[in-house]
């Protein structure tokens, strides 16, 4: 995951966060932080792909994640 100093302090382990745009940009990097946090990331996005490779990502670090796509 990505280190943070600030972030360091954040934690929520076994919550479920839900990531609207998460396919890529701001969106993407809140999910990464919010699972290196602890969190399940839902990764919603209107590009299913996207939402996929970001889920994957999340996964890649060590991290839980779903991809959904929505509109």
């Amino acid at each position: 995951m990505i280190a943070n100093p600030v972030l360091s302090r954040f934690s929520v382990p076994g919550s479920v966060a839900m990531v609207t745009g998460g396919g890529d940009g701001i969106g993407r990097a809140a999910a990464l932080h919010l699972a290196g946090a602890g969190a399940t990331v839902c990764v919603l996005d209107r590009d299913a792909d996207k939402g996929v490779e970001a889920a994957r990502a999340v996964q890649a670090a060590g991290g839980t994640a779903h991809a959904f796509a929505v509109d």
